[in-house]
């Protein structure tokens, strides 16, 4: 049997290649390890608090660290200034975080890097949502208070829209203080892809999400 050597070595080139790409990915999660970890810990103490608090009452944040910029958690920008989780997520905010979410935000992916629950990422993977969680000023939590899915009549042909409302809370992300907030109210759209409970949980889903967009941008000057 004939074996090239030139794919041998093309072989042992690629794999030392990927070993090199996963040290580097390697090193930039350690070089932010101790700016991201305490802000995942603070996060987890908000989600203690948060249990204690009254829903909002009134409208507003004070920005006490400059205007808010926010980007969806697969389109992190260095540049933004928050991050945003859902409640129900924040007390499993830890390095050993391994389950996927699909609301999960950056935060939540910043605990699977530091807990090498990340498959292979790249170095500008881990420098994207590290150095963002290692850098921004606020956390948004999104509290879900209230909720009653849509139904399907028995024919199919109708539906009994659903319902949800929560609010948006602001924190720093430093430290922890609050900084106000705002309240979201949702229903199920009259184009509903679909006819079944499903279909219309899904939609409640979007419609909860344009709220909050909404909310962000009407009340934190968001973008």
């Amino acid at each position: 049997m004939h074996f090239d050597r030139s794919l041998v070595v093309l072989g042992v080139v690629l794999v030392a290649l990927l070993a090199c790409k996963k040290n580097e990915a390697a090193a930039t999660i350690e070089q932010h390890r101790p700016q991201v970890e305490p802000r995942l810990a603070t996060a987890k103490r908000i989600a203690a608090e948060l249990r204690t608090l009254a829903p909002l009452t009134q409208d507003g944040a004070t920005l006490d660290a400059g205007p808010l910029t926010l980007s969806s958690p697969a389109n992190a920008r260095a540049s933004d200034t928050a991050v945003m989780e859902p409640e129900s997520l924040l007390p499993q905010l830890e390095s050993s975080l391994a389950t996927r979410y699909s609301k999960a935000g950056q935060l939540a992916w910043c605990a699977r890097l530091l807990g090498n629950k990340y498959a292979d990422p790249s170095k500008s993977v881990a420098e994207q949502y590290l150095g963002l969680c290692a850098n921004a000023k606020y956390l948004l939590v999104v509290r879900e208070l209230e909720r009653k899915d849509g139904t399907v009549g028995e024919d199919k042909s109708t539906f009994q829209a659903g319902k949800a409302r929560g609010e948006v809370r602001v924190f720093r992300l430093d430290s922890g203080k609050a900084l106000g907030g705002f309240r979201f109210e949702a229903e199920n759209s009259d184009l509903v892809s679909g006819r079944d409970e499903a279909a219309l949980r899904t939609d409640l889903d979007n419609q909860l999400d344009k709220a909050v967009n909404a909310g962000i941008e009407q009340h934190l000057g968001g973008s």
